[in-house]
């Protein structure tokens, strides 16, 4: 049987304490984990790699801290999501309407005109001016208007 990996929702802050304890749980009872990971983006998870869910249960359970063990398996093509980080700018398009969130224009709304993947700058046209006015921002000061 191949090993499956599980994720574990804890308090948020406390997953090293949490990793520790389930750690010495495991060692104290027997249990086959093989890895437990704290991803510092993730916060309030835990991921552990075990051999079946029975010895997760069994190393979790009395651990203060622990809120659940989360239902179903990860696969390994989710910790693509979890460990690979796109920059920001790769989500835009141009033509797209952004919303403004730092600098002097902070609040208004844009479309955007060009994309520069190289300086990581995305070229806007302001939608809220009352005349037609172009800036070029870094694509961190944007994101995506909420549709609805």
């Amino acid at each position: 049987m191949e090993n499956q990996f599980f994720a574990v929702r804890t308090t948020g802050g406390q997953e090293d304490n949490v990793a520790d304890f389930i750690y010495k749980n495991a060692i104290f009872n027997k249990n086959e984990i093989y890895c437990i990971i704290h991803i510092p983006s993730q916060k309030g998870y835990l991921i552990i790699e075990a051999k079946s869910g029975q010895d997760v249960r069994e190393a979790i359970s009395g651990v203060k801290h622990i809120k659940e063990l989360v239902p179903g398996l990860l696969k390994l093509e989710d910790f693509d999501k979890l460990l690979i980080k796109k920059p920001a700018i790769a989500e835009f398009t141009i033509g797209e309407v952004v919303d403004i969130v730092m600098g002097p224009f902070k609040g208004m709304r844009a479309k955007i005109t060009k994309i520069d993947l190289t300086k990581m700058e995305v070229t806007v046209m302001l939608l809220d001016a009352p005349y037609p006015l172009t800036l070029t921002v870094d694509a961190s000061y944007l994101k995506p208007t909420k549709k609805g």
